[in-house]
């Protein structure tokens, strides 16, 4: 009676110790890591980060800076400057959201009287943060078509 005990025992604390090792952590949006108290965003924040931008259908190459900082909201970011329009009234911020761990997108936001839609993602081994986005803006409307490469 013991023998059998004693194996039921040690089959039942291997079966806990699978289970437990098989577990994976979901985090809540916007953090990852083991312990899920890193933000994902955190490996963006940038002040005067430089950006290398093309329009679709314009040879010419666009240099300027953008700041990177954080949103209210641990699952967003915000991109000031983007595109380099030069607004120079109110909150010239485009808000981002995280998608996932290296995927971000942004939808409808209007920044300076500008329509942003888009999204980006990170090369964690260049640094670099890509985005690829649509700006519609003036009168008669206008819109640029545009990927920006923003190293930080």
């Amino acid at each position: 009676m013991k023998n059998i005990f004693k194996g039921f025992l040690a089959a039942t604390t291997l079966g806990v110790v699978l289970t437990i090792a098989s577990c994976t952590k979901t985090c809540d949006t916007g953090f990852e890591g083991s312990d899920c108290k890193t933000e994902m965003r955190t490996k963006l924040l940038k002040t005067g980060a430089a950006v290398t931008e093309t329009l679709t259908g314009d040879t010419s190459v666009y240099h300027y800076n953008v700041d990177i900082v954080t949103d209210s909201d641990p699952a967003k970011f915000r991109i000031k400057n983007l595109g380099n329009y030069n607004c120079s009234t109110g909150d010239y911020y485009v808000t981002v959201n995280v998608a996932s761990t290296n995927s971000y997108t942004f939808s409808g936001v209007v920044s300076c009287a500008t329509t942003f839609n888009g999204n980006a993602s990170y090369d964690g081994t260049s640094k670099k943060l890509t985005v690829t986005y649509t700006a519609t803006y003036g009168t008669p409307t206008k819109t640029d078509n545009a990927t920006a490469i923003i190293q930080l």
